[in-house]
C-alpha cells in the first residue's frame, strides 16, 4: 500500500514539474515575441508589416511551444530513475532559463 501511494505522489510530482517547465517555456515564447516586435520597431518597419510579422511570429512560437510541450512530456516521463528525471529537468530548466535571460538582455539593450 505504501509503495502505491509513493508511486502516485511521485507521478503527481513529475507532472507538476512538467507543468512548471511548460509554463516557463510559454513565458519564454511570449518574451521572444516581444523581442521580435522590438527588433521590428528598431528597424523602423512599415506599420503594415509589423502586425503581419508579429502574428506570424506568434503562430510559429505557439506551434513550437506546443511541439516542445509534447516532446518534453515524453522526454521527462521516459526517465527510468528519479536521478535521471531530475538531471533531465535541470538541463531543460537551464536551457529555458538561459534563453529567457538572453531575451531579457536583448530587451534591456533595445
Amino acid at each position: 500500500m505504501a509503495k502505491t501511494a509513493f508511486r502516485i505522489v511521485a507521478g503527481l510530482l513529475r507532472y507538476g514539474v512538467w507543468v512548471l517547465l511548460t509554463l516557463l517555456c510559454l513565458w519564454t515564447a511570449l518574451q521572444l515575441r516581444i523581442n521580435v516586435l522590438d527588433v521590428l520597431f528598431l528597424l523602423r518597419a512599415s506599420p503594415w508589416v509589423v502586425p503581419a510579422i508579429a502574428n506570424a511570429a506568434s503562430l510559429i512560437l505557439v506551434f513550437a511551444w506546443l511541439g516542445l510541450t509534447l516532446a518534453l512530456e515524453s522526454f521527462l516521463m521516459g526517465s527510468q530513475t528519479e536521478q535521471l528525471f531530475w538531471r533531465r529537468t535541470g538541463r531543460i530548466a537551464l536551457v529555458a532559463g538561459c534563453v529567457l535571460a538572453l531575451s531579457y538582455l536583448l530587451q534591456a539593450l533595445i
